[in-house]
């Protein structure tokens, strides 16, 4: 037998490079067919009536509500009239209107969801000289210094003497026109016996906080709130004009605001406690008194926290280190969600009007009052170079020694 001795290349032997078949298809095939044969089997044995079963998605958590917080600054006097003005003038002649401000970064405004202040002076629109407010020591704030005052500002008082300046009432109804003009909610009046005007029920900016699967996030809200505020610079209160809060503070947070005191010195008199008391006794969360042009001491009153004097927040005077200081009060407030919480909030936003009828509200829909729990710390501040900043470490402790921070705060336990 004869044998080939013939080799074959492996290029030679077609069968050694014949395509595989894929793996793939059974697969591929057992994903179509497997499905159709279990739903052909559930409807052989179901009978045409039966239906496939539903796939339920589980709903994420929904976000629960907690608590509702705030963060708050009570300055004291702001003025941006006289001299103040002056320093706002520009080379070319024409104003910084944002010049009286341009410190308060300082503060971290971002940290606060409101600032309040004592506005003392009227806002006009009538050109009033430098040399006619120092001679007649009375001011015009001009209301093209607003729209930067509102970036820092929400809430000002006007229950001091000053908002009479030149006009009288009629000055005081121009200054309630701009502010609303610029969205600043204001109260109080120089003549407290239009106790009408003594409180005002406010829309104070609180964050809403819920949490979802232990995270929590918040939301912007407004609670309503009472600011009440005496005029007493002059004279003694008249029966029922302190009396005026009481009603208020019977259904409704409360924060309470006086003028009164005599100028220039380190501490209350015995007229500005008693007047304190009286207000501490109608049942706000606190009592900041101003009229002094300096800091001055403080206390705790059954419970209730009294500055007597914050000084001055933003002003012209520059004399002494006295005049350029300013005691700040720094409230932290937290009030646990309830569901009656919700109905207070509802009514917050329309508490943004003048002369609203929120108060009525409250009292028809029988809501009860949301229990406010508040920590305190104090703020200084140093204008000794003319712009309002922070003050140094230095005089934040001479501020907390002149109004004996430490007792205060030993006194409401914190």
């Amino acid at each position: 037998m004869t044998y080939s001795t013939r080799r074959y290349t492996s290029y030679q032997r077609p069968y050694l490079h014949q395509p595989k078949r894929s793996k793939r298809w059974p697969k591929v095939l057992a994903l179509i067919v497997l499905p159709l044969a279990v739903a052909g089997a559930f409807f052989f044995f179901g009978g045409k009536d039966a239906k496939l079963p539903t796939i339920v998605k589980a709903e994420p958590p929904k976000p629960e509500k907690v608590r509702v917080e705030g963060r708050y600054l009570f300055t004291g006097t702001v003025v941006w009239a006289r001299h103040m003005q002056e320093w706002s003038a520009k080379p070319d002649g024409t104003t910084d209107y944002a010049y009286p401000f341009s410190g308060l970064s300082t503060f971290d405004r971002s940290k606060y969801d409101a600032w309040t202040a004592d506005l003392e002076c009227p806002v006009m629109t009538e050109e009033i000289s430098t040399a006619v407010q120092e001679s007649d020591t009375a001011f015009n704030c001009r209301p093209e210094f607003l729209p930067e005052a509102a970036k820092y500002f929400n809430f000002f008082n006007l229950a001091n003497n000053h908002t009479r300046d030149f006009n009288g009432q009629a000055a005081l109804d121009e200054t309630r026109t701009h502010l609303e003009k610029n969205g600043i909610q204001h109260w109080g009046d120089f003549e407290p016996g239009k106790t009408n005007n003594v409180c005002e029920v406010m829309a104070l900016p609180v964050r809403v906080i819920s949490s979802t699967a232990g995270k929590e996030s918040s939301a912007k809200g407004n609670l309503p709130v009472a600011f009440c505020a005496w005029h007493y610079f002059f004279r003694l209160p008249q029966p029922g004009e302190i009396e005026t809060m009481k009603k208020y503070a019977e259904v409704m947070p409360v924060f309470a605001f006086m003028q009164a005191g005599i100028e220039y010195r380190p501490s209350a008199d015995n007229y500005q406690r008693i007047m304190a008391h009286k207000i501490a006794d109608q049942g706000p969360q606190f009592v900041v008194v101003n009229s002094a042009h300096w800091v001055q001491d403080g206390e705790v009153y059954k419970g209730v926290p009294i500055l007597y004097s914050t000084g001055n927040f933003i002003f012209d005077q520059q004399s002494n280190k006295e005049v350029t200081r300013s005691a700040s009060l720094d409230g932290s407030m937290t009030i646990e969600y309830t569901p009656e919480l919700d109905k207070w909030l509802a009514l917050g936003e329309s508490c943004k009007a003048q002369k609203d009828n929120c108060f009525e509200q409250i009292k028809q829909q029988e809501l009860q009052q949301p229990k406010l729990s508040f920590n305190y710390d104090l703020v200084a501040g140093d204008d000794s170079n003319k712009l309002t900043k922070r003050a140094s470490t230095d005089i934040q402790a001479a501020v907390e020694q002149r109004v004996g921070w430490d007792a205060i705060k030993a006194a409401l336990g914190q």
